[in-house]
């Protein structure tokens, strides 16, 4: 029963992360994307979910992914997943793949 309950929180907080994280400049027309706004957006959203998403506070503006960690609040374990950074003018956070996000918020809340 409490397998069923992990996936069903898990496809719910994948499907919802979808379009979810836009991230800004750092600074002044920098080199750089500030990403702490979108991180800190997402784990307000899904605090009741019980995950925390961890990711670099800047990444280079011209990356295409990025390494994060997702964290289950109550678990304290860890799992690593990859978002893409994507668009022109507005550039979001999603992730890489649907499924290895799944995957990881499934082990962490275990």
């Amino acid at each position: 029963m409490q397998d069923r309950a992990v996936r069903r929180v898990s496809r719910s907080l994948c499907g919802a992360f979808a379009a979810l994280l836009v991230i800004g400049a750092a600074g002044c027309g920098g080199d750089k994307l500030d990403t702490t706004e979108a991180v800190e957006s997402f784990n307000t959203q899904f605090k009741a979910f019980e995950v925390k998403l961890d990711c670099p506070d800047t990444i280079d503006k011209d990356v295409t992914e990025v390494d994060c960690t997702i964290q289950g609040d109550k678990t304290g374990k860890t799992a690593p997943v990859k978002l893409a950074v994507a668009g022109e003018k507005e550039k979001t956070l999603t992730p890489k793949d649907d499924a290895a996000l799944q995957r990881a918020v499934e082990e962490v809340v275990r």
